[in-house]
């Protein structure tokens, strides 16, 4: 019963593993997108626009 005990916190060690880096490639898409939105948006839009896109992009990480 020990081994199963073991195979399993493993088993989960390895999926919670699995779901932090899904997180992280998650993250890391959505930031990708948003600098290269800002990055056109600060062509076409004032600094208001702009600060307040900052401001979303900070509550959502």
């Amino acid at each position: 019963m020990n081994e199963l005990s073991e195979a399993t916190s493993l088993i989960g060690a390895g999926l919670a593993l699995f779901l932090s880096l899904c997180d992280l490639q998650i993250k890391g898409t959505m930031a990708v997108v948003w600098l290269l939105s800002e990055n056109i948006a600060t062509k076409h839009e004032g600094a208001a626009v702009i600060n307040r896109k900052l401001n979303l992009y900070h509550d959502l990480f």
